[in-house]
């Protein structure tokens, strides 16, 4: 038989990785959209940093996350854009990245969200 390559270990601690990265940054999401003191922001990212920094490196590329938001002007999307780099903190400490793309108006959102998502797959999102 063949290998199956999505069965084994790596494929348990890659998911594993994905789910705490995406944890992360829901988490500081919900910091950034529910504060407008961008300290409280700051200082969350930095505990939530800090106990990451703590935790081994996994071996291996981390995940490639790409969040396709709004423009990252508007009042609520910035608040968004904030959390997001934030969570890209402890995301890049566990060798991935987290990308940021969105619109640059607001007047053919759908067929240009739909070519932000061809970018992200081009670009091997996770």
């Amino acid at each position: 038989m063949g290998s199956t390559n999505y069965r084994g270990f790596g494929f348990a601690q890659h998911r594993l990785t994905k789910i705490a990265a995406t944890a992360v940054a829901g988490a500081l999401l919900l910091v950034a959209c529910g504060s407008d003191d961008e300290a409280a922001t700051t200082t969350a990212a930095a505990a939530t940093a800090d106990s990451a920094a703590d935790a081994p490196a996994p071996a291996g590329d981390g995940p490639k996350i790409f969040v396709i938001g709004g423009k990252s002007d508007d009042p609520f999307w910035s608040k968004v854009k904030r959390g997001v780099d934030d969570a890209a903190i402890v995301v890049e400490q566990y060798g991935g990245s987290v990308t940021w793309l969105g619109p640059q108006n607001y007047d053919n959102l759908g067929p240009d969200a739909a070519k932000l998502a061809e970018t992200a797959a081009a670009q091997g999102a996770d």
